[in-house]
């Protein structure tokens, strides 16, 4: 039992990807494991333990579809949501709209190289 213990430990210090919904993940990680050990020993199956199985899986089914529908990005990893806060604060800081070039305005240059000499 240690042994998987650890080999646990082992893979969540190696996740990379922080999204709200990862601690209801490591909840349903965690207590199915121990849920379903315990449905082992038991028999029959009582309904309550039915219920404690389901509930973890239930509730981060549920905590999936509604952040889906109130705030997606949080679905997304945390170094996502660095990543698009930093691009909207410079978007704020920089031209609300696309640039309009006017093809008068442009400069032709026949010969690039011959600039300098």
């Amino acid at each position: 039992m240690s042994n998987i213990a650890s080999k646990s430990i082992e893979a969540g210090s190696k996740l990379k990807v922080r999204s709200a919904l990862n601690p209801l993940l490591w909840l349903c990680g965690i207590c199915e494991v121990q849920f379903l050990a315990l449905a082992a020993m038991i028999k029959p199956i009582p309904v309550w333990l039915i219920v404690l199985i389901m509930l973890p899986v239930c509730a981060a089914i549920v905590g999936y579809f509604v952040l889906l529908v109130i705030d997606p990005d949080k679905l997304q990893s945390e170094e996502y949501q660095l990543q698009k806060r930093e691009m909207e604060l410079s978007q704020e800081k920089g031209d609300k709209g696309p640039i309009e070039i006017d093809a008068n305005d442009v400069i032709v240059v026949d010969d690039p190289k011959g600039i300098g000499q």
